[in-house]
């Protein structure tokens, strides 16, 4: 399992976790998006999943989340993948975007799959907590997560 990197991420992030940490910027000519606890979105549209799950991991880590693991692999033969999990737990937050663009998710064959994905996580023993992005960095949400993990423990 890899982990992400820094590096992995686009500048415009590598940036804005430079200044985080009081550093330089590491490519100046690159705009820095506003730094955490900026709120999440405040024009429609899209936001970035790579700054919506920084600006996630440093909102649970603040309210005592343990830290969890990006992106993880939790059936082998079908490698299929939570957003957010605490595999230690068999907890998980699946980030819900696009529900009101048609998007790949929303289509009746992607919620079929979407299914054939849950259930399968649920016959494996995983509690799944399903959020918008805009729910992500909110207290009801570190508090189910809290109550799952403890649930779960």
């Amino acid at each position: 399992m890899s982990r992400l990197s820094v590096s992995d991420l686009p500048f415009k992030f590598q940036n804005q976790i430079a200044a985080q940490m009081g550093h330089a910027a590491v490519y100046p000519s690159v705009k820095v998006a506003p730094a955490y606890p900026a709120p999440l979105r405040k024009k429609r549209g899209p936001m970035n999943s790579a700054a919506l799950t920084l600006r996630a991991l440093q909102f649970f880590e603040d309210r005592g989340l343990p830290a969890p693991v990006l992106e993880h692999r939790f059936d082998s033969i079908r490698k299929w993948r939570f957003d957010i999990a605490y595999p230690k737990f068999k907890t998980a937050v699946e980030i819900e975007g696009g529900l009101f663009v048609n998007g790949g998710h929303s289509r009746g064959a992607g919620r079929i799959k979407d299914m054939e994905k849950f259930n399968a996580a649920t016959v494996q023993g995983w509690s799944v907590l399903h959020v918008q992005p805009k729910e992500l960095c909110t207290e009801s949400t570190v508090e189910m997560i809290k109550a799952l993990l403890a649930l779960n423990a």
